[in-house]
C-alpha cells in the first residue's frame, strides 16, 4: 500500500515553502496521528512539533499579523454557510486584500493557505477534525464521520490526492540530481514520452517503489525540450538549430519558477543536435529574479564544449523586447501562458461613429447653405462656408490637450462619456442655429470635444483589448470614422436640414446607453491604486472569474510601474537624437497626410461635384460611392501591413493620390480654363472614377498608417508627449488645408488647389523612398537604436535572417 513519502531536504524557507498543505508540518511535511500544532494567532498554518513552529516565526509572522489585522478568520468563519462554488469566490477576493495590506504580491503557497484551509469536506466546519489516512488530503468531521467515509472509500480520487501530496514532497528534491542513461541512443527508438521514461530512465530508479513518482517527476521535467524539439521536427522547422551560427537562443516566455527548476533539462537539446555550441536560455515572467548563470553539462557535452547558459528577466516580454539587454531568439516559446479570447467591444467604437458623421456633415449641407442659407435665410459666402468647414480641426488643436488630461484625470470611460454632452449641445446649436455666428460657435466645440475619442478611444481600446486582438480593434478607428462618413453621405442629401442632425445627433446618445455598461480601464484603475476594481474589471472584460485574471492585473501593474520609472519631459524629445528624429519623422508623416488633400475633399465633397456635373442630380449619389469605397479601403490595411510593409503601402498610396489628384485638376483645367465642353461632357465620369481612386490610395496608406508609424518609433515613455505634439500638427495643418483652399479656388481656380496637392503627394513618395525608415518586423529597441545610428551587428543580422 503506498504511504505519504518522506522529505530529507534542507529545513530551509527556500525549500519548504514550495507548497503548502494544511494536514502536514509546513517545515518538514510530516504527519501526526494526533493534532499538528497551529499557529494560535491564525490559526491557518500547522507543525508537528514547537521546534518547527519557532523555526518558521520569522517567516510567517508577516502573513500571520496581516491575516490578523484583516479578521480573515472571521470572514472564514462566514462563508462557511455558502456553497463551495461561493466560497471559493470569497476567497479569492481575500488574496488582493492580504496584497495590498502586505504591499507586494503573495507567494503561491500564501494563496494556497488562504484557498485551502482545514474544514471538513462536508459542512465545512473547522471543529473536531479527523484526517483521511490514506491521502492525508480530505478532512471531516465527527458529525460526518460515517457518511464521509462510506463516500470517500469509494472513490478512486483518494488514490491520486496522495500521489499529488508525494509529487509535491519529491518536489522539493533537487531535481537537477534527475540522471538518464546515455540520449540519444540510435538503437532506442523513441516515439512518445512514455517510451523516453521507460527508455531512459536508470535502472536502479527504476527498481525502487517510487518508480510511478518518479515517471510523474522525470516526464514534467524532460517535458519542455523534447516538446520543443519534436513539435519542430514534426512541422520540418529544425533547421532553426541546424544553422551555422553556434548560437541558439531560446525565449520562455510568461515564465516563472517551475521554468527555472527545469532548466537542467534543456541540456538534451545539446544531444540531439551537436551543432549547437552555446545554448542560451532567455527566461522572462513577472515572479522570476533577475539573474543569470552557466548550468551544468554532462562530461560528453563538455567533450564536445558545448555550452548552456541561462538569464532571467523579471518583467513582461513586451517591456523586455524594448530593452537594451534584448536578444534576438531563434525560438519562442511558453509552456505556463494563458492564452485567452475576450470579447471584442463595439460599444466604444459607436462614439466614432458619431464623429465621422459630424465630420462628413459639412458635404451635403455647405451646397444648401451656400445655395439659399437654409435655417439661416440668407446664403452664406465661400469664405463663411470655409470658416464652418475649418473650425473644427482648429478646435481639435486645443482639444487634444484638453482631452489628454480627463483621460489620465477622470479615467477613460468618464471622460468618453462625457463627450456626450457637448456633441449634444453642439448638435442642439445646429438645429436652432439662425445665424453664422452660431453655426461657428457649434462647429469649434464639436472640434474640441472630437478630440476626445481620437486621444483617448485609442488609450481605452489598447487597455482593455487582449494581446492578440490589439492591433486589429486599433485599426477599428479609421473604419468606424469612415462608416459614420458614409452615414452622413447616404442621409444628408435625402432627409431635410432638421431631419439630419437629429439623425446625427442620435449617434452620441446611441453611443452614452451602450457605453455606460464598459467597465473602465484597468490600467486607468491601477494606475490609480484601485486593484480591486481593476480585477473586476478584466474579469468582465475577459468573461472569466476574478481568481483568473488575478495573473494578468499582475502583469500590468508591472508594465505601468516601468513607464513611471522612466517619466521624462519635453524637452528631451528634442536632446535625445532617437526622439528628435522620431518626432521629425512623424510631423512629417502627419503633415504628407494632411497635404494630399484629405480633408478638403471630404468636407467639400458634394460642392466638388456639384462643380464637376453638369446637374444636381449626380452630385447625390457619388459622394456615397466615395464613402463605400473609403469604407472598404480601410478595411484593407490591417489585412496587407504586416506582408507589404509600411514603406511599400505608402509610396502605392502616393502614387495613387498623386495621379487622381493630377487627373482631377486636370478635368478642371478644361472645364474651367480651356472651356473644352465637348471633351468634359464625353468625360463626365472621370471626377468620380478619380475620387475613387484618391479615396481608396489614400485609405490603404496615407490615412492610417502615419498613425501606425508614430506608435513604432516613439519609445514608451515618450509616446503621449510626442503623440500630443503630433496630434497638433495635424490639426494645424487640417484646419489650414480646410480653411484656405477655397480662397485659392476663387483666385486660380480648382485645378490649382488639385495640382498642389498632387505636388505634395510627389514629395510624400520622396520622403518616404529616401528618409523615412522601414518598422515592418523590428522591435521596437532596434528601431531606437536605427534612430540614434547604431549600426546592427552581423551577428544581429544573420539571427534575423534565421528568425
Amino acid at each position: 500500500m503506498a504511504s505519504l513519502m518522506l522529505y530529507y531536504g534542507p529545513r530551509i524557507p527556500e525549500h519548504y515553502n514550495k507548497f503548502f498543505h494544511p494536514n502536514v508540518c509546513h517545515v518538514c511535511k510530516m504527519t501526526k496521528d494526533d493534532k499538528l500544532i497551529s499557529c494560535p494567532e491564525c490559526n491557518m498554518i500547522f507543525y508537528c512539533s514547537k521546534e518547527h513552529k519557532q523555526l518558521d516565526k520569522p517567516h510567517h509572522a508577516e502573513m500571520c499579523a496581516a491575516i490578523q489585522e484583516l479578521s480573515i478568520m472571521e470572514h472564514l468563519d462566514i462563508i462557511r454557510q455558502l456553497s463551495t462554488d461561493e466560497q471559493r469566490k470569497s476567497r479569492r477576493r481575500i488574496i488582493p486584500m492580504l496584497q495590498r495590506a502586505l504591499k507586494r504580491e503573495l507567494e503561491p503557497y500564501e494563496m494556497e493557505m488562504v484557498m485551502f484551509t482545514r474544514t471538513c469536506f462536508i459542512c465545512h466546519e473547522s471543529a473536531d477534525l479527523q484526517t483521511c489516512t490514506k491521502c492525508y488530503s480530505v478532512n471531516y468531521c465527527v458529525n460526518h464521520a460515517g457518511n464521509f467515509r462510506e463516500w470517500h472509500d469509494s472513490q478512486a480520487a483518494c488514490k491520486h490526492l496522495l500521489t499529488n501530496l508525494n509529487l509535491d514532497i519529491l518536489c522539493l528534491h533537487n531535481v537537477a540530481m534527475l540522471k538518464f542513461c546515455t540520449f540519444p541512443d540510435k538503437n532506442r527508438s523513441l516515439d512518445d514520452m512514455a517510451m523516453f521514461i521507460r527508455r531512459y530512465m536508470p535502472k536502479e530508479m527504476k527498481q525502487q517503489h517510487k518508480w510511478p513518482l518518479y515517471n510523474y517527476l522525470y516526464s514534467d521535467f524532460i517535458s519542455q525540450p523534447l516538446t520543443l524539439y519534436y513539435g519542430m521536427r514534426n512541422v520540418n522547422l529544425l533547421s532553426v538549430f541546424n544553422m551555422q551560427i553556434p548560437t541558439c537562443v531560446v525565449h520562455i516566455i510568461a515564465a516563472d519558477s517551475l521554468d527555472m527548476e527545469y532548466l537542467p533539462a534543456w541540456e538534451l537539446l545539446l544531444h540531439l543536435n551537436y551543432k549547437i555550441k552555446h545554448l542560451e536560455i532567455v527566461l522572462i515572467g513577472t515572479r522570476l529574479q533577475t539573474e543569470s548563470d552557466n548550468i551544468n553539462v554532462c562530461s560528453f557535452c563538455n567533450s564536445r564544449k558545448q555550452l548552456v547558459s541561462f538569464e532571467s528577466h523579471c518583467t513582461l516580454y513586451e517591456i523586455y523586447k524594448n530593452r537594451a539587454e534584448y536578444k534576438r531568439p531563434n525560438v519562442i516559446v511558453g509552456f505556463q501562458t494563458d492564452f485567452v479570447g475576450g470579447e471584442i467591444w463595439p460599444e466604444c467604437n459607436i462614439c466614432i461613429v458619431g464623429t465621422g458623421a459630424m465630420l462628413a456633415w459639412t458635404s451635403p449641407i455647405l451646397p444648401l447653405l451656400e445655395k439659399d442659407g437654409g435655417p439661416l435665410g440668407a446664403p452664406i459666402s465661400e469664405d463663411e462656408s470655409s470658416w464652418i468647414g475649418s473650425l473644427v480641426p482648429f478646435g481639435a488643436i486645443f482639444g487634444s490637450f484638453i482631452a489628454g488630461y480627463l483621460g489620465e484625470k477622470w479615467g477613460r470611460k468618464r471622460t468618453l462619456l462625457l463627450s456626450t454632452l457637448p456633441f449634444l449641445i453642439g448638435w442642439i446649436l445646429i438645429g436652432t442655429a439662425t445665424h453664422f455666428a452660431q453655426l461657428c460657435v457649434a462647429r469649434l466645440i464639436f472640434g474640441i470635444t472630437l478630440a476626445i475619442p481620437f486621444t483617448v478611444l485609442p488609450m481605452y481600446v489598447g487597455e482593455i483589448a487582449e494581446t492578440s486582438i490589439r492591433g486589429a480593434l486599433g485599426s477599428f478607428l479609421q473604419l468606424f470614422i469612415t462608416i459614420g462618413m458614409f452615414y452622413s453621405y447616404a442621409i444628408g442629401p435625402y432627409v431635410s436640414y432638421t431631419v439630419f442632425w437629429i439623425l446625427c445627433a442620435i449617434l452620441p446618445i446611441l453611443f452614452f446607453v451602450c457605453f455606460i455598461m464598459m467597465p473602465e480601464s484597468p490600467y486607468y484603475l491601477l494606475s490609480k491604486g484601485r486593484k480591486d476594481e481593476a480585477i473586476v474589471s478584466l474579469a468582465k472584460l475577459r468573461s472569466k472569474s476574478e481568481a483568473a485574471v488575478q495573473k494578468e492585473a499582475d502583469e500590468i501593474q508591472v508594465i505601468i510601474e516601468e513607464a513611471f520609472k522612466d517619466q521624462i519631459s519635453i524637452s528631451d524629445l528634442f536632446k535625445v537624437k532617437a526622439n528628435r528624429k522620431a518626432l521629425i519623422y512623424t510631423c512629417a508623416l502627419v503633415s504628407f497626410q494632411q497635404l494630399t488633400g484629405i480633408n478638403f475633399v471630404l468636407f467639400y465633397m458634394e460642392k466638388i461635384f456639384i462643380a464637376a456635373a453638369s446637374s444636381d442630380e449626380p452630385t447625390k449619389e457619388a459622394p456615397i460611392i466615395i464613402g463605400a469605397v473609403q469604407m472598404l479601403a480601410s478595411a484593407v490595411t490591417p489585412v496587407v501591413v504586416d506582408r507589404l510593409g509600411r514603406r511599400m503601402l505608402l509610396v502605392l498610396s502616393g502614387i495613387g493620390t498623386a495621379i487622381s489628384l493630377c487627373v482631377l485638376g486636370l478635368y478642371f483645367y478644361l472645364k474651367q480654363v480651356q472651356h473644352a465642353d465637348d471633351v468634359v461632357a464625353q468625360i463626365s465620369w472621370l471626377p468620380v472614377v478619380a475620387l475613387v481612386i484618391f479615396i481608396s490610395t489614400y485609405s490603404v496608406g496615407w490615412g492610417p498608417l502615419p498613425w501606425a508609424v508614430m506608435g513604432e518609433l516613439f519609445a514608451s515613455n515618450v509616446k503621449a508627449k510626442a503623440s500630443s505634439m503630433t496630434v497638433s500638427v495635424c490639426w494645424f495643418l487640417g484646419f489650414i488645408i480646410t480653411k484656405f483652399p477655397s480662397n485659392i479656388n476663387r483666385a486660380f481656380g480648382a485645378y490649382t488647389t488639385f495640382w498642389i496637392f498632387s505636388a505634395c503627394c510627389i514629395m510624400s513618395i520622396l520622403f518616404t523612398v529616401f528618409i523615412l525608415p522601414e518598422t515592418k518586423g523590428k522591435s521596437l529597441r532596434e528601431i531606437q537604436d536605427e534612430l540614434n545610428g547604431v549600426v546592427p551587428t552581423i551577428q544581429d543580422s544573420e539571427r534575423g535572417s534565421k528568425k
